[in-house]
């Protein structure tokens, strides 16, 4: 029994050691500029399987961080590279969560950051690892504007929600005048109701 326990406690170690010495490795290819999951966009994987800026695409980044430090929000920035036809990271079009991606990615300043999605493990940055598209100033510039770009993008929906709901009501107040005026002239010639009606709402509604 006291072999069996032993044996599994070694086990036990060993595979804790392999764990460790393949974290270590990992974080040393990283450093080494080899990043691992998919490339990000605007950038490229070499031959030596470092990553590398793709002049051919990286201006889209660029001018996706100034069009967030102008204030537009994720879905304003989609739409104005649907419009344009700018060629998509992904099959489909571009929406807001590419664009919240690529505002929140690192990897354009030139850090890595590992362990980003697992929430049981604590995120470790490696700076300095890939050729940076932005500046390390533009993209904390970027971070410090997201209260400001979400505030704004609030109240641009209240606006809106409140036009529509103006709308509404002129559209209800336009149906009451008209089943209104269509049963007090009822009983006159039908070649003067419209007219008449049309005239009566515009005056009441602004229409």
């Amino acid at each position: 029994m006291q072999e069996y326990l032993l044996l599994t406690v070694l086990s036990q170690l060993e595979i804790e050691i392999v764990s460790e010495r393949t974290k270590f490795g990992l974080g040393g290819t990283i450093k080494a500029g080899h990043i691992p999951g998919p490339c990000p966009f605007g950038y490229y994987r070499d031959s030596d399987k470092t990553i590398k800026v793709d002049i051919s695409i990286k201006d889209i980044v660029i001018r996706i961080y100034q069009l967030y430090l102008e204030g537009k929000s994720y879905q304003q920035i989609a739409n104005i590279l649907n419009d344009e036809n700018v060629p998509s990271p992904v099959k489909s079009k571009w929406g807001d969560s590419t664009i919240e991606k690529i505002i929140n990615n690192r990897i354009y300043m030139g850090d890595f950051e590992r362990y980003k999605k697992d929430k049981d493990r604590e995120s470790e940055i490696y700076m300095n690892v890939v050729p940076p598209i932005i500046s390390r100033a533009t993209w904390e510039d970027t971070q410090n504007q997201k209260g400001k770009n979400q505030r704004s993008y609030s109240r641009h929906r209240v606006y809106i929600f409140f036009q529509k709901l103006v709308a509404l009501i002129r559209s209800i107040i336009y149906l009451v005048l008209y089943l209104n005026l269509v049963s007090q002239l009822k009983n006159t010639s039908s070649e003067f109701v419209l007219p008449q009606i049309q005239k009566s709402i515009f005056k009441h509604t602004g229409l």
